[in-house]
């Protein structure tokens, strides 16, 4: 399984966390026998000035700043290029050890523990699909992947086109978080759901930090 971690760093953007993608990466590269990077020309510079090693890497495309907003862009591109099985480790979760995910189509880190505000997605003011009413759970992406890596790849494709072509909306008409959180961890997971591709969640819902140690990772989310 290839592990992935990606970046896209807009010029006005603040710099990443270098301490956290450093663990993060070490912990790649001794869990998995082949590692990828996607990033921008600023987060690849980034990425070697702060001493990441990846096998492989990979451009990301110069998106307007107001994609800023977005940051879950290049995960988006990142997944929708994908040609094999992955996971994708976000820079800010360490892993204790290889996932058990062997086998499993699809798999993310769980739900968040709240509810989304319908209002939120409907600014866009059109949705990649229909979307069931009540919003349905959101998924923490910090880590996410599996088998079923083709139709991951298509759904991600369907939310960053999306995204891009929704770029006056996401500059304007959202709170900063929630472009990422509704393209990402809604429409993903029910583009998916439409297939029949339902998600195996790694942390059970609200239990986050209770259930890191017993599922081999840590998010270093904010407290």
């Amino acid at each position: 399984m290839l592990a992935v971690q990606s970046l896209w760093l807009a010029d006005t953007g603040k710099p990443q966390d270098a301490a956290k993608w450093q663990a993060s990466n070490a912990a790649l590269r001794k869990h998995y026998r082949r590692t990828a990077f996607f990033g921008n020309p600023a987060a690849l510079a980034w990425a070697e000035d702060i001493g990441l090693a990846y096998d492989e890497t990979h451009p990301l495309p110069e998106y307007h700043e107001d994609m800023a907003r977005a940051w879950s862009i290049g995960k988006l591109h990142a997944a929708s290029c994908m040609t094999r099985p992955f996971i994708h480790v976000d820079g800010d979760v360490i892993l204790h050890r290889p996932l058990a995910v062997k086998g499993v189509p699809f798999f993310v880190q769980g739900r968040e523990p709240w509810i989304y505000a319908p209002d939120w997605w409907r600014r866009f003011g059109v949705a990649p699909l229909p979307l069931p009413s009540p919003i349905p759970w959101s998924y923490n992406f910090g880590v996410f992947g599996g088998e079923a890596w083709q139709d991951i790849a298509r759904a991600c494709h369907t939310a960053h086109d999306f995204a891009l072509s929704s770029r006056f909306a996401i500059a304007t008409a959202c709170p900063r978080i929630m472009p990422a959180v509704i393209i990402e961890q809604i429409w993903v997971p029910a583009l998916l759901a439409r297939e029949g591709i339902s998600p195996l969640e790694l942390l059970r819902p609200n239990r986050w930090r209770e259930d890191f140690a017993s599922a081999g990772f840590e998010h270093w989310l904010p407290r």
